[in-house]
């Protein structure tokens, strides 16, 4: 009897284990980067302020997992500064190396807890909106970089090609993000108004996307 009951928790425990997403609600996850430039937080902001989403190469840990030549940018548009110690991030892990992924994330998103103390804002609403729609997972990750802890941060999944291939069943559609700034100004029109049909009309507006399955 106490064979069997020290199977049946055993099972039990192994099939959590293996449930386990990256972006379990009930996880903080561990992120290390390292980069070789001492002063990677002025590049990032050098990168931040080109403009042209270039990214930092270094390495990352993820929970214990290595990833070589990742790329790493800051993102956001009121959330960042270069006066911030804790900027928001992306990072890119199949940046140099293709299909680098971890449990098929290659590109994890870090936001900075801006103008939320709570930290709930976010996890909250992916969870909420989850249950009419198909959304990002959200949890939280607490992120080193060069051996020292930079914060906690809410962890955002992309929506990548793996969202699609996890939310749909097809592999051939694209995507439009709605940019609700432009050159830096907040627009006074919204993104999801009908700005008529001449489609020249919405390239302020929004950022066409690559096929999913060319992304």
């Amino acid at each position: 009897m106490k064979k069997i009951i020290l199977t049946t928790l055993m099972t039990m425990i192994f099939g959590l284990v293996v449930a386990q997403d990256f972006y379990d609600i009930n996880t903080i996850n561990t992120i290390e980067l390292t980069f070789e430039e001492t002063n990677w937080d002025q590049l990032l902001d050098n990168l931040y302020a080109a403009g042209e989403e270039e990214r930092l190469v270094g390495s990352a840990i993820l929970n214990g997992v290595q990833f070589d030549s990742v790329g790493v940018r800051y993102k956001g548009n009121s959330s960042y500064s270069s006066q911030n110690v804790k900027n928001p991030l992306n990072i890119k892990l199949d940046y140099i190396i293709d299909d680098q992924a971890y449990e098929g994330y290659g590109t994890i998103k870090l936001a900075n807890g801006y103008n939320d103390p709570s930290f709930v804002r976010e996890t909250l609403s992916y969870e909420i909106a989850a249950n009419y729609m198909p959304v990002s997972k959200a949890n939280y990750a607490n992120v080193y970089i060069n051996g020292n802890l930079i914060g906690l941060y809410t962890s955002v999944q992309s929506v990548d090609k793996y969202f699609k291939n996890t939310q749909f069943t097809t592999n051939n559609d694209i995507r439009f993000k709605g940019e609700l700034f432009d050159d830096g100004a907040p627009q006074s029109i919204t993104v999801w108004g009908y700005f008529g049909p001449d489609s020249t009309s919405y390239t302020d507006y929004y950022e066409l996307k690559l096929p999913v399955g060319m992304n």
